[in-house]
């Protein structure tokens, strides 16, 4: 019989333990023509639970000639055996008058398997749901078996032996069997689902008044779920051409910016670390936003041109592969999840950055608000990396 202990996949979910199968013990009693005596012995009955049925007698039976008896008894596992074959049940009949002696015995192992992984989680350290490329310890006892794995995942004899869950959840299985018996863990593997945002702070560029932009913010962030350790993956937002550039932005200047590319700070691999905090992301767009003259050129001086309304969005994926990944590593797979990253801009000259539904926003009073609410000097970061004029950051 193989069982996984109870444990908790995430703090106050309680599962309970999981059985390959009950065991059923049947002993068969016939007098024969003399009659005689059954006796029925047992060793380490203890390490296992009556579910149903009737066991033989813990005393001698007498049987009559021509007489039959029948015990059925179902066992289901309460705890792992010392070692293998440890649970013994043995059956004596004693023929009358003739003296001949009919025996028979059988022998059971109970293993008991635990996962522990690596990295522990507050509420359920013994969880069966892990994250892509996590580590977790396999341990059986006793220990007469053999682990196996198939799906992509990775088994290391190395303090263990323990299992590096694939990079990907689709088709992952792991086993342990002992003899002609074999059993497949109850183990789910979870890809990141989301990233969210856990605080944010507004940028203070140090743009002076009746200057339009220097609106920003810096974002904390974590992947979902957090129920699992994403440790041993790197995640990146990956970058794309796809996106919206309309109105203001959809002057031909502003080309550069119009898509989520590696030269606008896409494609940065980060190590997930410990709590799956993944990074800080600055959204930000640096500097000024010049007019725009008639004839459609730029131009910085105050008393030309104008602004007009317009959006720039950014259509952000994410995807994550190994931890850390070399130069020039694509993903290995991508959340199904999208984010946009938008840049608002109007007539007034009033510029709001949004993303993971947090938006800072500035206008040529020189007033930043977060969310909408108003940041005193005391609230404001201060932004100290410039980018060049126009180019938005993250």
């Amino acid at each position: 019989i193989f069982y996984e202990e109870a444990y908790a996949n995430a703090p106050g979910d309680s599962v309970a333990r999981r059985v390959s199968k009950n065991a059923k013990l049947t002993c068969t009693a016939y007098g024969g023509e003399h009659g005689g005596v059954f006796t029925f012995t047992k060793a380490n009955f203890d390490k296992l639970t009556l579910v149903s049925g009737s066991e033989p007698p813990e005393t001698s039976v007498e049987l009559s000639p021509g007489e039959s008896r029948r015990w059925e008894a179902t066992y289901a596992p309460f705890t792992h055996s010392v070692s293998e074959g440890d649970i013994h049940a043995d059956v004596h009949f004693s023929e009358n008058l003739s003296g001949d002696v009919y025996a028979q015995s059988a022998q059971m192992t109970v293993v008991e398997l635990e996962l522990e992984p690596w990295a522990a989680i507050e509420g359920c350290p013994n969880r069966h749901v892990v994250g892509v490329r996590e580590n977790v310890y396999c341990r059986a006892r006793p220990d007469i078996g053999v682990w196996s794995e198939t799906g992509g995942g990775e088994l290391d004899d190395w303090s263990g032996p323990y299992y590096k869950c694939p990079i990907v959840s689709d088709g992952s299985i792991l086993s342990y069997s002992a003899g002609s018996s074999s059993y497949v863990v109850n183990l789910t593997i979870v890809e990141p689902i989301a990233i969210v945002a856990a605080s944010v702070e507004a940028y203070d560029f140090g743009i002076g008044t009746n200057y339009a932009g220097g609106a920003g913010m810096r974002i904390e962030l974590y992947v979902m779920p957090t129920n699992v350790s994403f440790t041993g993956i790197a995640m990146e937002e990956v970058p794309s051409m796809s996106g919206v550039h309309e109105g203001y932005f959809a002057n031909s200047c502003f080309q550069p910016i119009w898509y989520h590319t590696t030269a606008m700070r896409a494609g940065r691999w980060a190590n997930i670390k410990p709590g799956n905090y993944w990074d800080a992301d600055d959204a930000t767009m640096g500097d000024e936003l010049p007019r725009i003259l008639p004839n459609g050129n730029p131009t910085y001086n105050l008393g030309e041109g104008s602004w007009s309304n317009g959006q720039l969005v950014w259509h952000i994926n994410w995807g994550w592969a190994q931890k850390d990944p070399d130069d020039g590593a694509v993903p290995d797979k991508e959340m199904s999840v999208q984010h946009n990253q938008a840049f608002t801009f109007t007539a007034e000259g009033t510029l709001a950055v949004s993303k993971f539904q947090n938006t800072v926003s500035r206008g040529t009073n020189n007033v930043i608000r977060l969310n909408g609410v108003v940041q005193s000097a005391e609230q404001l970061k201060t932004w100290t990396y410039q980018e060049e004029p126009n180019e938005p950051d993250e």
